[in-house]
């Protein structure tokens, strides 16, 4: 049965001399793995489309007996900045990065379409900073069903107050106080405690400093649900 959705490339991979197989995030399907035959080559039917982070108009064949489809035609919706900065390949790299591990395939999302266009959008035109790339982890947890506490303590339920010493522990998912503290819970700056309050809404400001406190929490979090390392986050230290 051909399909046509919007979709958002998130990784690809070259197969034999001229052909593709691509990791898509569609609108209506949810995450999905297509074969592009002469994907590489092809002018009339992809040109040179399936660039990572692109917003493309596809059509495909499902196939009943695989779980990858055979893509037929890609049309670019939105157009890349004719100029990246490095911030803003890094950026790309780790909320594709995201979306790639916690979506499992088929599994069709309008809100987190909603959010990684919105994300993308602001990459593209390189409006896209810190902030954004931290309120982006926040919202993507969220809607994935894993919601970081930060407005009290996930023990005993103390409100959180920038006036006492607090912990974020990954495997309970939030905050404790230092009576409920746990061997592996990080204590928290004044600083990041005082922006707990506002980073769920919008807009918000932080130095670098403390953005880098928060960057690193909120990705020891994603890294502790999902298993494994973020290597895109990583790459894009080292590349920034």
């Amino acid at each position: 049965m051909k399909c046509k959705t919007e979709s958002i490339v998130l990784r690809k991979f070259p197969y034999g001399e001229s052909d593709l197989i691509i990791t898509l995030f569609s609108k209506t399907h949810g995450k999905i793995k297509g074969f592009a035959k002469s994907g590489r080559v092809s002018k009339k039917r992809f040109n040179n489309s399936f660039q990572v982070g692109a917003q493309l108009q596809v059509m495909f064949n499902e196939n009943p007996r695989s779980q990858m489809v055979s893509l037929l035609e890609a049309i670019p919706i939105k157009k890349y900045s004719s100029a990246f900065t490095l911030d803003s390949i890094a950026n790309m790299m780790r909320i594709l990065e995201l979306a790639d591990k916690f979506l499992a395939e088929g599994e069709a999302s309008v809100e987190k379409y909603a959010l990684m266009e919105k994300a993308l959008d602001g990459i593209t035109s390189n409006q896209f900073g810190k902030t954004d790339l931290l309120k982006f982890q926040f919202d993507w947890l969220i809607k994935c069903g894993f919601s970081p506490c930060f407005d009290s303590c996930v023990l005993c339920r103390i409100p959180l107050k920038s006036k006492a010493e607090w912990f974020f522990s990954s495997p309970l998912g939030g905050v404790t106080c230092s009576s409920c503290r746990t061997q592996e819970g990080s204590q928290l700056s004044s600083e990041s405690v005082k922006l707990f309050t506002h980073i769920g809404r919008e807009p918000f400001d932080c130095d670098d400093h403390l953005c880098a406190e928060l960057d690193h929490l909120l990705s020891g979090y994603a890294e502790y649900v999902l298993g494994q390392e973020l290597k895109a986050r990583r790459l894009s230290n080292e590349l920034i």
